[in-house]
């Protein structure tokens, strides 16, 4: 079986909406209470232009920053909310 191509949030949400039992998948695709967070974040999403320039300071990248004063490779981090375990 090919694995998917995962360019988008929506791209990653048909993949996990295929190897999730629906009730874990439903859990992490809804939102609390009336979903105003939920909508505002898809909103936001949308709102959201990468422009990226081809071969623009193609040297050397450093992508190191630091989070509560510890050292990190990159600017990506997951928190640990709720049931992360499911997936």
């Amino acid at each position: 079986m090919d694995t998917p191509l995962l360019l988008s949030v929506a791209d990653y949400a048909r993949a996990a909406q295929a190897k999730l039992p629906k009730d874990w998948f439903d859990y992490y695709e809804g939102g609390a209470l009336d979903e105003i967070t939920l909508r505002e974040n898809a909103v936001g999403w949308d709102r959201l232009k990468l422009y990226y320039r081809v071969l623009a300071g193609v040297g050397t990248r450093d992508l190191t920053t630091t989070v509560l004063g510890q050292s990190i490779s990159m600017p990506i981090a997951i928190a640990p909310t709720a049931f992360h375990k499911l997936a």
